[in-house]
């Protein structure tokens, strides 16, 4: 389950960077578009359709001049150039929100071109396209989880009765664990518990013919003994009754 979810996650990240690699080559398509199309724009007076253009594509786009000018762009875009001027791509805050951007050289035109799309709309976009293929493998975890709960429990079941079996013994019931009922991998473990049991039986069993074996060689010379005191109780009265005499 873990190594589901680690690959789900490594798939997700792999998707999302490969995803964002497509965006870059579909802003990078899109901004050679619109420079292709300057060749059409009779140099600077159509630029205003140009950056309607790409907002229809999702973009908002700059038009600047070496000197740092701008000479069109789209309502969304400031009045001053949004990225330094040289080819380079990043990320910009702007209009309350956060833009991916890109600057390239027009090849047409001494001028550069910027065009930006905002960073939250390509992540959502990014999203909907990756999360449907990563679907199966998150809806995956917990149903896995669960079977997993449930086999493990089912498969620790005869041990738990095992244990409680052995919790309900008294101390003095050493007879042998039932092993007919049990599964093949428990049934080690009963045999080594029920050679456990069989040599505690024995044990106490020695223990017990020593105490009566004790007992009884103790009892014979203390038998003897007990005599002897009362011959001499005996004869210690009958010396004392003569001289009383």
């Amino acid at each position: 389950m873990l190594g589901n979810f680690l690959a789900a996650l490594r798939g997700y990240r792999n998707s999302m960077n490969e995803t964002q690699r497509l965006f870059d080559e579909q802003m990078l398509q899109a901004l050679r578009s619109i420079d292709d199309l300057l060749k059409t724009a009779n140099r600077f007076e159509n630029f205003d359709s140009l950056s309607t253009l790409a907002r229809s594509a999702g973009f908002e786009l700059q038009l600047v001049n070496d000197a740092g000018t701008v000479l069109t762009r789209s309502p969304n875009m400031p009045n001053e150039a949004v990225a330094e001027l040289k080819v380079s791509n990043g990320y910009v805050n702007f209009a309350r929100y956060r833009w991916h951007f890109r600057v390239e050289r027009s090849k047409v035109v001494p001028a550069w071109l910027i065009i930006a799309e905002r960073d939250d709309l390509r992540f959502r976009l990014a999203e909907s396209i990756v999360i449907p293929a990563l679907a199966p493998m998150i809806i995956a975890v917990p149903i896995l989880a669960c079977l997993i709960w449930l086999v493990v429990g089912i498969g620790l079941r005869p041990v738990a009765e095992l244990s409680k079996e052995l919790d309900r013994r008294q101390a003095s019931n050493l007879s042998p664990i039932p092993t007919s009922d049990l599964p093949r991998e428990l049934a080690p473990l009963a045999h080594a518990a029920n050679a456990a049991l069989a040599r505690l039986d024995e044990a106490f069993l020695r223990e017990q013919r020593f105490s009566a074996d004790a007992a009884h060689e103790l009892r014979t010379p203390i038998s003897a003994l007990r005599i002897h005191f009362e011959n001499l109780a005996a004869t210690t009265q009958l010396d004392h009754a003569t001289q009383t005499r």
